[in-house]
C-alpha cells in the first residue's frame, strides 16, 4: 500500500521535528539552523566576506574529472534504458532529481561534493540493470565481428578513465595529508589563555578557533566555526576585525574599541596586525614561535 512506502520517511521527519522541539536550547537552536543551513549553506556570503574554502565554487572541469567513473556508468545506464524503451521508476527519478540539485549546489559551493558523490552513486545503482545490457546494443547494428569489437569499447572507456582519476585522487590525498596542521598547533598560546580569567579572544584567523578552543575551552571567541556568524550578528564589528587582521584599519584604536576583545592571538604571519595593535597601545603578554598573545593596556 502507498502509505507503507512513506512510513519510514514519516517516522524520520517526525523524529527530527521531535528532537528540534525538545532540544535544551529551543527555540535558539532553530535560529542556529537557519543561519547555518540557509544563510551560510544556501545564500552564501562569499561575495561579501572571506568565507571558508569549501564555500567557494567547484571548478566544473575538476568536478567532471573527479566523478568520471560514476558519470560513465550513469550515462551507460541511461543509454540502456532509452535503447530498450523503459520508463524511469519513482526511485530512479527521485535520486536523479536530487543528484541534479546537488550538482547545482556543488557548482556554487564545493562543500556539497560530499553529498553529491553518494547520491550520484545511489543514482547509478538504480540504473545497474541497464548498465549490463549496453554491451548488447552493438548486436543491433551490424555483423558478429563488428559487434564483438564494439562490445569492447565500454570496457576500454572505463579503463582509460579509471587510471588518471585514481592517480589524481591518490596525489590529492597525499597533498592534503601533508598540508594538515600539527596536533599541537597554537598549544602555547592556548595554554596561556587557559591560565587567564575568562574573556573574549579575537584570533588573527577565524579558522584558528578550533585549536585555541581545544586548549582554552573556558574562553569566549569573537569569531569561529564560520566568519558569516560574526558578519550576520554585527557587520561593523566584523569589518573592524577583518581590517585589523589585514593591517588595513584606518584607525587601529577605533577598530580595537569596536572589536572590544580582551585578548588578541596574532600568528607570526600576521605582522601587519601586530603592528596595528602596537599602534593601538597593546601589550604582548605571551610569545612563542607561532604567535603573540596581546592585550590593550
Amino acid at each position: 500500500p502507498p502509505l507503507q512506502v512513506f512510513t519510514p520517511l514519516l517516522y524520520t521527519i517526525g523524529g527530527i521535528v521531535l528532537a528540534l522541539l525538545t532540544h535544551p536550547a529551543f527555540p535558539d537552536n532553530l535560529y542556529f539552523y537557519w543561519e547555518q543551513f540557509i544563510q551560510i549553506g544556501v545564500v552564501n556570503y562569499q561575495n561579501s566576506i572571506g568565507v571558508g574554502g569549501e564555500w567557494y565554487p567547484y571548478d566544473p572541469g575538476s568536478l567532471l574529472f573527479g566523478q568520471a567513473l560514476l558519470l560513465i556508468a550513469l550515462i551507460s545506464g541511461v543509454t540502456g534504458l532509452i535503447a530498450f524503451r523503459q520508463r524511469l521508476n519513482s526511485t530512479q527519478l527521485f535520486f536523479l532529481l536530487v543528484t541534479v540539485g546537488f550538482v547545482v549546489l556543488t557548482l556554487k559551493s564545493r562543500r556539497y561534493i560530499e553529498y553529491l558523490s553518494p547520491f550520484l552513486a545511489a543514482t547509478v545503482a538504480g540504473f545497474v540493470p541497464y548498465v549490463g545490457v549496453v554491451h548488447e546494443l552493438p548486436l543491433r547494428f551490424g555483423g558478429k565481428i563488428r559487434s564483438q569489437i564494439l562490445m569492447l569499447l565500454p570496457a576500454c572507456v572505463v579503463i582509460m578513465a579509471a587510471v588518471p582519476v585514481t592517480l589524481s585522487g591518490l596525489s590529492g590525498l597525499q597533498r592534503d595529508v601533508h598540508d594538515g596542521q600539527p596536533t599541537d598547533y597554537l598549544q602555547g598560546a592556548g595554554r596561556y589563555l587557559e591560565t587567564q580569567s575568562t574573556g573574549l579572544v579575537a584570533p588573527s584567523d577565524w579558522d584558528d578557533f578550533p585549536a585555541l578552543w581545544y586548549w582554552a575551552p573556558q574562553q569566549s571567541f569573537l569569531v569561529g566555526l564560520d566568519p558569516t556568524f560574526l558578519y550576520r550578528a554585527d557587520a561593523n564589528r566584523y569589518m573592524a576585525w577583518k581590517n585589523l587582521t589585514l593591517g588595513e584599519a584606518n584607525d587601529p584604536s577605533q577598530a580595537v574599541a569596536t572589536i572590544a576583545a580582551d585578548y588578541y592571538v596574532v600568528t607570526k604571519d600576521h605582522t601587519a596586525m601586530y603592528q596595528q595593535l602596537m599602534t593601538a597601545d597593546s601589550l604582548v603578554v605571551y610569545e612563542d614561535d607561532e604567535a603573540w598573545v596581546m592585550k590593550i593596556k
